[in-house]
């Protein structure tokens, strides 16, 4: 968003910003924490962007508190209806600006009287201890983060500025959202999986272990070095966040070899290709028991990884193994139900060491012959989930070396829901209409998918 509806901002500021969501008022406790990351950062000549504000909502909009950037000195926090910008304090330092993530904590016990309290504190240190009035009026106050420039004619550089918020948190105690540093008085962090970044205090425990969906976006930096941050999302988007990781659909299957009526030898060659023809996924072996088929296949990669830069692991091999369940119901419908285990194991590396790799799946349909015009077919797939796994790296935490494990156990599933109809119009021709949708894609948490569409198929 650019500009703004009132006076000259209109046509000399920028502003791009969120809010926090809740608004407090004069009596109220609460604490507030949020991590921000300036990519890049160049400062802005003879103006100071904002980017952090406490403020009122509605009549004058008082600025309580103001997190600004200025480029002589860094990020300065300044009570503009107080004591105004001369009485501003240094809260990160210029050096300690870009390309690093800081981690911010406020307390604010709201007050028009002398008993307010403000403090800030930054990467577990306490920059800022102001007493006393802290608010005007009874007027609701709210959290905006973001970029705000105004006043951009007097800039004489005014750059493009890039900045990342993360873990923006408001709560009524310091443990609800003192995630990276521990508490006044010993009270410690909330014990919640999220990355320990440098400057942060030692954990408790000789281990450090996280979520592989906390960490699962740039920018990475002072949350690992690049090099794991950057390898461990290339090596996620394959073996943890992926919902074709494999699968036997994607097999031709056939009886080499019978022993008996709907008993024999099977194999099974992947669908998928390269373009010389020559297929990429190895050659599925098994058995069949009637109603009943059991098939195993492997191949020298960690769940589709291959060993690639600080994920060096060795002579990886995935073993994937299906059970398989056929059964016809009154001549009138099909029921297919498949299990899919995977177990994934590797050496270890110079820098990384891969615990071995459990997933589970689950494919299912069935097939419905209402008449001779009409056939149904439901489906529920879960595709391949890792349910347990870790991998383990020794990173430097307050200049010490402490091991890191991270969990590659994703907190959703995905599932896939589907209803197909089709409709025979003739000997050569059809209607197909189909409904898909896909539950936390990729098994990412909230990313779903909806499809409904209709084909004619007509054949000459």
């Amino acid at each position: 968003m650019r500009g703004d509806c009132k006076y000259h901002l209109a046509k000399w500021g920028e502003r791009t910003e969120l809010t926090a969501g809740a608004t407090d008022r004069p009596g109220t406790n609460v604490w507030y924490a949020w991590s921000v990351y300036h990519k890049d950062f160049r400062f802005v000549n003879d103006i100071a962007a904002t980017h952090g504000q406490f403020k009122t909502v509605g009549g004058r909009a008082h600025q309580y508190a103001m997190f600004r950037m200025d480029a002589n000195r860094g990020m300065v926090i300044a009570f503009d209806a107080f004591e105004g910008w001369s009485s501003s304090k240094v809260v990160i330092k210029k050096s300690h600006i870009s390309n690093k993530w800081n981690d911010i904590r406020i307390h604010a016990k709201w007050s028009t009287g002398a008993d307010g309290i403000f403090q800030v504190w930054v990467n577990g240190k306490l920059k800022v201890d102001r007493r006393g009035r802290n608010a005007l009026n009874n007027e609701a106050i709210l959290f905006r983060f973001g970029i705000y420039k105004s006043d951009t004619n007097r800039a004489s550089n005014n750059h493009t500025q890039v900045v990342y918020y993360d873990e923006v948190m408001r709560g009524k105690t310091c443990k609800s959202v003192s995630q990276f540093m521990a508490c006044p008085a010993g009270g410690g962090n909330t014990g919640t999986s999220s990355p320990t970044k440098p400057g942060a205090k030692p954990p408790k425990s000789s281990t450090d272990t996280v979520s592989i969906d906390d960490v699962d976006r740039p920018p990475f930096n002072d949350r690992f070095t690049g090099e794991i941050g950057y390898g461990l999302d290339k090596f996620s988007r394959v073996t943890v966040f992926n919902g074709n990781v494999f699968s036997f659909k994607n097999y031709h299957t056939f009886t080499a070899y019978k022993t008996k009526d709907k008993q024999g030898l099977l194999l099974g060659f992947s669908k998928n290709q390269k373009e010389d023809d020559s297929i990429i996924d190895p050659v599925g072996i098994g058995w069949l028991f009637k109603n009943t088929a059991f098939m195993v296949t492997q191949d020298n990669s960690l769940l589709g990884s291959k060993p690639n830069g600080v994920f060096d692991f060795k002579d990886p091999a995935t073993t994937y193994i299906d059970l398989g369940y056929r059964k016809n119901i009154l001549n009138k419908a099909t029921l297919f139900a498949d299990v899919i285990y995977a177990y994934g194991k590797s050496k270890q590396g110079e820098f990384v060491r891969i615990d071995n790799i459990h997933a589970l799946g689950f494919e299912s349909k069935l097939e419905y012959l209402a008449n001779d015009k009409n056939k149904f077919v439901f489906g529920l797939d879960m595709p391949l989930h890792i349910e347990k796994g870790v991998s383990r790296f020794i990173v430097s935490q307050s200049g010490k070396p402490v091991p890191l494990n991270i969990d590659l156990v994703p907190a959703a599933r995905e599932s896939r829901w589907s209803l197909m109809h089709n409709y025979q119009l003739s000997g050569k021709s059809n209607i197909v209409t189909e409904l898909n949708y896909t539950n936390d894609v990729d098994h990412r948490r909230g990313n779903d998918y909806l499809r409904l569409f209709t084909s004619y198929q007509g054949y000459f």
